[in-house]
């Protein structure tokens, strides 16, 4: 028996798991471990596995006593590094003694935990689409950041397209949303807004600032139930999905990440999807109506998809 410590390294919470594989699917045997990706002691990858081995349970592993090690990334990979942009510190895994680790982007992993049977039976359904063609899906999920990811399907199996579209300038529409822009250029110092901070937690709370002057965190921003602030957010969350989805010609959509998990209402409320059908033609109506939009439910999918892609890997050798 072959186990798998997946980890899934968040830009706000790293989780970690022991999995083993039947038939390529993954089997979770070990209860989920979590702390703070950013803890005041961890400014280095190296600190990052210290701390891991400092705190965990005793029923996971050390690095160096486990089969295979998978790290999901917030970044994008290069080889053996990723540069993470919403965490201080980056990972090189030519740094670390352990040859039996690999790691992929964290929507890739999102988007492989989609083929998780345990993990596609619990999705809920927000819209159904008009056609039963699924041969492409996308992932999308706002949280510290936005990620993104295309799942192909072929005759041979899966194949998952990573992509950093998150990083892709945000186009605001009209007079307040172009004010807004403005605001949020002057207080981040950027030289022009990116999806992965409108729609994000960060982007959330600029968002509410700017309509009501209250600078508060995105936990308290959704306790007000401030119906402005709550339905441009929902708007802009559309927008983006609707983008993605047409660039790559979507028929599934799988909405993901900390947001939509935790406060579903962002993107099952009117605002979300009437910008998410909302076209500059026509002709396109129809290809954004044949999508089946999914909200997935379970904070635990990039560890499972990890866990799969190391057995899909591991598998070819």
């Amino acid at each position: 028996m072959t186990e798998t410590l997946a980890v899934d390294i968040g830009g706000t919470t790293t989780r970690f798991a022991l999995y083993t594989a039947k038939n390529q699917q993954p089997l979770r045997t070990s209860t989920v471990f979590s702390f703070a990706t950013q803890a005041n002691s961890i400014g280095s990858f190296l600190q990052f596995i210290e701390h891991y081995h400092a705190h965990k349970p005793a029923s996971l592993p050390c690095f160096v006593d486990v089969d295979r090690i998978v790290l999901a990334v917030p970044g994008p990979v290069t080889g053996q590094r990723c540069l993470l942009p919403n965490v201080c510190w980056d990972i090189d895994l030519d740094e670390v003694p352990f040859r039996h680790i690999i790691m992929l982007n964290d929507f890739t992993a999102q988007a492989y935990g989609c083929t998780v049977v345990d993990i596609m039976q619990q999705f809920r359904k927000i819209r159904a689409g008009k056609t039963d063609r699924h041969r492409r899906m996308a992932v999308i999920g706002a949280g510290t950041g936005l990620g993104h990811c295309c799942l192909v399907e072929d005759e041979t199996g899966c194949i998952a397209v990573p992509s950093e579209a998150g990083y892709a300038g945000f186009a605001f529409n009209g007079e307040q949303e172009k004010n807004l822009e403005q605001f949020m250029l002057a207080r981040l110092g950027l030289p022009y807004m990116v999806n992965d901070v409108v729609v994000s937690g960060t982007g959330l709370t600029l968002l509410h600032e700017f309509l009501t002057g209250e600078a508060v965190s995105a936990e308290t921003v959704f306790g007000t139930a401030n119906a402005e602030t709550l339905a441009l957010f929902s708007r802009f969350y559309g927008r983006v999905c609707r983008n993605y989805c047409l660039i790559n010609m979507i028929d599934r959509l799988v909405i993901s990440g900390g947001i939509a998990i935790k406060h579903p209402e962002v993107v099952t409320s009117p605002a979300f999807m009437d910008e998410f059908l909302n076209t500059a033609s026509p002709a396109y109506i129809p290809a954004l109506e044949n999508i089946t939009v999914l909200l997935n439910t379970d904070e635990n999918i990039g560890l499972a998809g990890a866990a799969r892609f190391a057995s899909l890997q591991y598998g070819k050798d």
